[in-house]
């Protein structure tokens, strides 16, 4: 919790700027990269052998693949909300309602459509108000989940992802191209099946063909990440590699 609240504290820090801008790998990306204006959500997971603790700040996810069943280990974090809601309207924020196509945004002071994150300093700048307090807040959530024998994998990702797939239909996507669990295991370590090849597939499952279609939904950042748990999981309704059903359409690869 302490690391999230300190990259906003590094972040509004002018000698400690530079070190972070120098992290990134762009020229270009160092002239423009300002945290008053610009900010990113994090979700992060520890995985002990008992448990998994998964912290999270902004509308990023964590999902875990428990028998084939998906279950959030993280909260989005969006405006509309009854608890993000009550605290931006206490710091003297507003939230904006608007309709692109089909879909509703909910946008802080009619820009960001997500309620906390690192950076976007100047929606932290009540000075009568602690950071959790802030408009915009870094505070994560953690939460903790006990391991169980079928855990299966887990999906951290960006809304990018989750504005196109479901929880669901993300675990499924990676459950079914990965194959029989037997040998699992064997394969990874192989090299026979890797885990980076599923999730490019699954990103670009998700690309929209056509931005203006779509009103902008597939056109978001996306970073996803992949963790499977091979030392669980061992059920026999666990599904073949031949059973792999083929990218279908847009917005969901099933429907």
């Amino acid at each position: 919790m302490r690391a999230f609240h300190r990259m906003d504290t590094l972040l509004a820090d002018p000698s400690s700027l530079d070190e972070l801008q120098g992290l990134g790998r762009s020229v270009a990306f160092k002239s423009w990269a300002n945290p008053e204006i610009m900010g990113c959500t994090m979700v992060a997971a520890v995985v002990r052998p008992e448990a998994i603790f998964v912290a999270n700040a902004g509308d990023s996810r964590a999902v875990l693949c428990r028998r084939g069943k998906a279950i959030d280990m993280s909260e989005d974090h969006k405006p509309n909300s009854p608890a993000e809601l009550s605290r931006i309207l206490r710091a003297g924020g507003t939230v904006v309602q608007q309709h692109v196509g089909n879909h509703v945004h909910y946008r802080i002071n009619g820009n960001l459509n997500l309620s906390r994150s690192i950076g976007d300093l100047l929606y932290k700048q009540n000075p009568s108000m602690s950071a959790e307090e802030q408009v915009i807040t870094c505070h994560p959530d953690v939460r903790c989940f006990s391991r169980q024998a079928d855990d299966e994998f887990m999906i951290l990702a960006c809304d990018g992802v989750w504005d196109v797939l479901s929880s669901q239909e993300a675990v499924d996507f990676v459950r079914m191209r990965l194959g029989s669990f037997s040998d699992l295991a064997f394969r990874l370590q192989e090299g026979r099946l890797r885990l980076s090849t599923i999730l490019e597939e699954m990103l670009d499952a998700c690309i929209s063909p056509d931005l203006a279609q779509t009103m902008g939904i597939g056109g978001d950042n996306m970073t996803a990440l992949l963790v499977v748990f091979t030392d669980g999981g061992r059920q026999a309704n666990w599904l073949e590699s031949t059973s792999v059903l083929p990218t279908q359409s847009w917005m969901c690869p099933y429907r």
